[in-house]
C-alpha cells in the first residue's frame, strides 16, 4: 500500500513538473513576442510555487533557474534595446534571488506543516501513530480493501502486568519498555502494515491482505520477538492479543474493526493473559467461528517478518 502511494506521489510530481515547465516556457515566449516593455516575470511565480509545493524544493530551485534562463534568452534576443549589454544579466540575477527566496519560504512552510501534522498523528514516546493517525490510515486501507476485495486483519495488543513495572521499577523504566515495543513493531512488521499506540499499554495494528492462518502466523512471530526482548531486559510482562480477521466482507468503518479486535483481546486477558485470540469477523463486526481452521477462509500469501 505504501509502495502504491509512493508511485502515485511520484507520478503527481512528474506531472506537476512537466506542466510547470510548459508554463515557464510559454511565459518566456510571450515575453519575447511582447518585448521588454511588458513585465511578465511575476507570472513565473506560478510554475515555481507549484513545482516547489508539489514536486519538492530541489525541483522548485531547478524551475526558478530554468525560468531565469528562459527569460534571459528572450532578453538576449532583444539585446539591442538595452543601453548596456550586461543589464539583462544583472536583471536576471536579481530575479533569481527573489525566486530562490520564495522557494526557501515555501520549503520552510512545508517543513513546519509536516512537523505540526506529525505531532497531531504520532505518539511522541514510541513514534508510532496515535489513535487519530490510525483512524486516518485505517480508513484509507479499508477503502482500498473495499475496492480490491483483499482481506485484512486488525490486531489489538495489551501489555500484561505493565502497571507492576511502573510501580516497582518506575515510570522511566515503563517508558523504556513502551519505546522498545514501539521499535519492534516498526522494524518487524511489513512496510504496508499500520501500527499505533492508543495510550497507556495498548497497541493497534492493521495487517492488509492478511487473514486466517497468515494473520495467526504473523502475530505469533511478533509475540516471539516481543517476549524475547522482554526477557533480555528482565521485564516481567507478557502480551495479550485479539485478532479480528476480515475476509468475509469489509466493515463500513475502522471503529467496527477495532471493536471486534478489542473484544477478542479482552477475551484473551480474561482467559489467563499471555494469549492470542483470533477469529474471523463479519462485516458488521460480529465474530464468526472460534477457530479460523473451521472457517475455511485463508490467505495463501506467506506473512514473513
Amino acid at each position: 500500500m505504501i509502495e502504491l502511494d509512493n508511485k502515485k506521489a511520484l507520478t503527481r510530481k512528474i506531472i506537476v513538473f512537466g506542466l510547470s515547465s510548459i508554463v515557464s516556457l510559454s511565459i518566456g515566449y510571450f515575453h519575447f513576442l511582447s518585448g521588454k516593455e511588458l513585465a511578465l516575470s511575476f507570472f513565473f511565480l506560478v510554475p515555481i510555487v507549484a513545482t516547489t509545493w508539489y514536486s519538492g524544493t530541489y525541483a522548485g530551485i531547478f524551475m526558478a533557474i530554468m525560468s531565469i534562463v528562459v527569460w534571459l534568452f528572450a532578453d538576449l534576443k532583444m539585446i539591442s534595446s538595452y543601453s548596456a549589454k550586461w543589464l539583462p544579466f544583472v536583471n536576471e540575477l536579481l530575479r533569481l534571488t527573489v525566486f530562490l527566496f520564495i522557494v526557501s519560504i515555501l520549503h520552510r512552510m512545508k517543513k513546519m506543516i509536516s512537523i505540526h501534522r506529525n505531532l497531531s498523528i504520532l505518539d511522541s514516546l514510541t513514534n508510532l501513530l496515535n489513535r487519530r493517525g490510525f483512524n486516518i490510515e485505517g480508513f484509507k486501507e479499508i477503502e482500498r480493501s473495499r475496492r480490491t476485495g483483499n482481506p485484512f486483519s486488525i490486531v489489538y495488543m495489551d501489555i500484561d502486568n505493565f502497571k507492576t513495572i511502573n510501580d516497582s521499577l518506575g515510570h522511566h523504566t515503563g517508558d523504556d519498555l513502551l519505546a522498545c515495543v514501539g521499535r519492534i513493531l516498526k522494524t518487524k512488521l511489513r512496510n504496508m502494515d499500520i501500527a499505533a499506540r492508543l495510550g497507556g499499554d495498548e497497541f493497534l495494528m492493521m495487517l492488509p491482505r492478511t487473514s486466517g492462518r497468515s494473520s495467526e502466523q504473523a502475530v505469533k512471530k511478533l509475540k516471539n520477538f516481543l517476549d524475547e526482548a522482554m526477557a533480555r531486559n528482565n521485564w516481567d510482562v507478557t502480551f495479550s492479543f485479539g485478532v479480528a480477521s476480515f475476509a468475509r466482507g469489509i466493515p463500513t468503518s475502522i471503529n467496527i474493526a477495532i471493536s471486534a479486535a478489542d473484544s477478542l483481546m479482552y477475551k484473551a486477558k480474561n482467559s489467563g493473559k499471555n494469549k492470542i485470540e483470533i477469529q474471523e469477523a463479519n462485516p458488521d463486526g460480529s465474530l464468526g467461528v472460534n477457530s479460523i481452521e473451521e472457517s475455511g477462509i485463508f490467505d495463501d500469501r506467506d506473512y514473513i517478518i
